[in-house]
């Protein structure tokens, strides 16, 4: 949860960090890195429909842990996938 009250998680499977405004009790949380939860487009019969991560800046694949530095507001993403830590500046649409 951040100074401001909002509380990020990190949704694994779906390859995203969604934003939820706890504090007016909204349930729907906005993406605010990774993409949507978008299925799969090149699903065959028998292949597992799940959504697929990426390894651009602005994807995610299995992040598995964030945190707000609350001194800068920086939203830092454990991306286990690609193995590496992301930094997300408070208003930044990308990493940095």
């Amino acid at each position: 949860i951040d100074s401001d009250g909002y509380l990020y998680v990190s949704d694994t499977g779906n390859h995203r960090v969604q934003k939820f405004a706890v504090q007016t009790g909204d349930r729907v949380g906005r993406t605010v890195a990774g993409e949507c939860c978008c299925p799969r487009l090149d699903l065959v019969p028998g292949n597992d429909p799940s959504p697929v991560g990426g390894s651009a800046l602005h994807q995610l694949k299995g992040p598995l842990a964030v945190s707000v530095d609350s001194s800068s507001g920086t939203l830092l993403v454990a991306d286990r996938g690609n193995h590496r830590v992301l930094a997300f500046g408070p208003d930044a649409d990308a990493p940095h």
